[in-house]
């Protein structure tokens, strides 16, 4: 009978960890989407060399024909962004002059 209860408790708890577990990584995953929606906007406008300071150095980098340059980060590396589960891409597309033009961003799952 002992081992009954034993064994009911620690299914009890490893089901309570799993839950408890689960709801920390959604926490975490809706504050790092609130830190991007907020963050990433506000890039638009902003000088190239600043987004660079937030993300560190883009993963990749594409030119335009127009002048046009887009830079992708994933993951972005600064630590303005929080980390969790799946791949966050960061784009955005800068002007000649060095101008955050348009910026967007993803989680890849």
């Amino acid at each position: 009978m002992l081992e009954i209860l034993i064994f009911i408790a620690m299914a009890f708890g490893f089901y309570l960890v799993a839950i408890v577990r689960r709801a920390w990584v959604r926490r975490r995953e809706r504050r790092r989407e609130r830190v991007l929606a907020r963050l990433v906007p506000a890039f638009v406008g902003s000088p190239l060399e600043r987004v660079m300071r937030m993300l560190g150095p883009p993963a990749s980098v594409h030119e335009g024909t127009t002048g046009r340059t887009l830079y992708i980060w994933h993951p972005p590396r600064g630590e303005s962004v929080p980390t969790g589960e799946g791949l966050v891409i960061v784009s955005m597309t800068v002007t000649a002059s060095g101008a955050v033009d348009d910026a967007t961003w993803r989680i890849v799952r």
